[in-house]
């Protein structure tokens, strides 16, 4: 039997459009030493890339030198402001990541400051202090890795409950329920235990009080009796 080829219909190939890919870019990307070292294709990804000078400085492999020279793009390069190397120093003290950046990390990232102000004209969409950390499982939206998260412990997002630490769970809280009331008859019994000691005390107070008492009767009629 032969098949009938005008039955079979066949799905164009998606390509995407030269004007689709230059949308994707961004307008200015500033790049780091590891940018260059792994040569990453910068070019499909911003249409102008800039550096501070200390970055291509740092790069001291032969090889890596070489292909910066022949490389398809121009690298800006410009240097961060006093102002801009102030904020990001203020900034990194405030997370506590001064201490971990190097001159020319606090460069890049104080350059890229700078020209975010500038490109938008304003520092007002900028935050002046971190913000504060967020506890995990504060988002009311569903992790869309669900229980496969590897970060559940510190994931800002809700995961599905496990039937496994759900039963743990609920054994451990009758087992908490279990070990409380038995605590609490221990105090029971304890405490009248304490008081079944008490009344015998008591009780052999009121018998020594009795016979001191007979003994001093006794000892007065014969002291009574002699002198008579």
């Amino acid at each position: 039997k032969k098949k009938n080829s005008n039955n079979i219909q066949e799905s164009p190939p998606q390509t995407s459009s030269s004007s689709d890919a230059l949308n994707t870019k961004c307008e200015v990307l500033v790049a780091d030493t590891a940018a260059f070292i792994r040569n990453v294709p910068l070019h499909t990804i911003s249409h102008r890339i800039i550096t501070v000078p200390h970055v291509l400085s740092e790069i001291k492999d032969k090889d890596t030198r070489q292909r910066i020279q022949t490389l398809p793009y121009e690298i800006e390069q410009r240097v961060p402001s006093t102002a801009a190397m102030n904020a990001m120093a203020s900034f990194a003290r405030q997370t506590g990541d001064f201490g971990s950046l190097s001159t020319v990390d606090m460069q890049v990232l104080a350059l890229a400051y700078m020209i975010d102000i500038e490109q938008n004209g304003t520092d007002k969409h900028l935050h002046k202090e971190p913000r504060k950390p967020m506890a995990p499982g504060s988002l009311k939206k569903m992790c869309r890795y669900g229980s496969a998260c590897r970060r559940k412990n510190v994931c800002w997002y809700q995961h599905p409950k496990e039937e496994g630490v759900n039963n743990k769970d609920d054994t451990n809280e009758k087992d908490n329920e279990k070990t409380s009331e038995k605590d609490q008859t221990t105090t029971a019994t304890t405490i009248q235990e304490g008081d079944e000691k008490l009344d015998v005390i008591e009780q052999k107070k009121d018998e020594t009080n009795e016979s001191t008492t007979k003994s001093t009767d006794n000892v007065k009629n014969t002291t009574t009796t002699t002198a008579t």
